[in-house]
This record gives structure tokens, sequence and C-alpha cells, in this order.
């Protein structure tokens, strides 16, 4: 009889090597995919300060701070920048105004989900803290 096929030794050193390329691989593939994530997150902070930055050098004047519309509820009329409020609002004057589609950099790219923007930008200077929004 000629019977052709695998035996059972092989099968087994077959599964033996995916199993240690397996143990090797998904590691470094969830490390990729953290700093992917955090790459995204990264870029989000910086078109977030772009338009910041765009916010402040319309509104701060060298005499002062003009609030969009007149009002003094949507910017800090001390620095110029933005209120907290604004910069969670999707619908607000900043969010509609200063970024190319119209609305805020989406949340999800955010790792630390217990964050939003509102929660790591300081009003009174302008700053995000990208190292608590951008860390898991």
């Amino acid at each position: 009889m000629n019977k052709k096929g695998f035996t059972l030794i092989e099968l087994v050193m077959v599964i033996v090597i995916i199993g240690i390329l397996a143990a090797v691989a998904i590691p470094r593939f969830l490390s990729l995919r953290l700093e992917a994530q955090r790459a995204a997150c990264q870029s989000d902070v910086s078109s977030f300060r772009s338009a910041l930055t765009a916010y402040y050098s319309n509104f701060s004047t060298g005499g002062g701070v003009t609030c969009p519309g007149g009002g003094t509820t949507t910017c800090n009329t001390t620095s110029g920048y933005p209120n907290s409020a604004e910069v969670n609002n999707t619908t607000s004057y900043f969010a509609t105004t200063f970024f190319s589609e119209g609305k805020l950099p989406s949340t999800t790219h955010i790792l630390n989900a217990t964050k939003a923007w509102n929660n790591t930008y300081y009003s009174d200077n302008g700053s995000l803290n990208v190292d608590v929004i951008c860390n898991p």
C-alpha cells in the first residue's frame, strides 16, 4: 500500500512552529497598533493647536481681546483663547470655523478615554496637555 500524507509528528511540529510565530508576532502587532493610535492622537492635537493659534490671531488685537460676536462667553477675554466649553462643543464657533471639516477632531483618537478636549485644555494660555490626551 502506498498512501501519501502527513504523519502525526509532522503535523504537531507545524502547529508548534505556528504557535511560536504567533507568540512573537501578536505582541509586536499590538505594539504597532498602539503606536499608530498615538500618532493619530498627536496629529489631532497638532491640528487642534493650529486652530487655537488661528483663533487667537483673529480675536487678540494689540489693544485687547474681542470675542466672536462681541460677547464674552465664548472666549477668555484675558488671553484671547476660546473657553473650555467652546473646545468641546462640536457646533461651537471655534469648531465650525477653525477646522477644515467644520467639526472638532474626533475624540475616538484620544487614548485616555476619561479625557476630552476640555479636560486637558487651558484657556488661560491656550495649551493642551498632550501627555494626558495621547497616553492610555
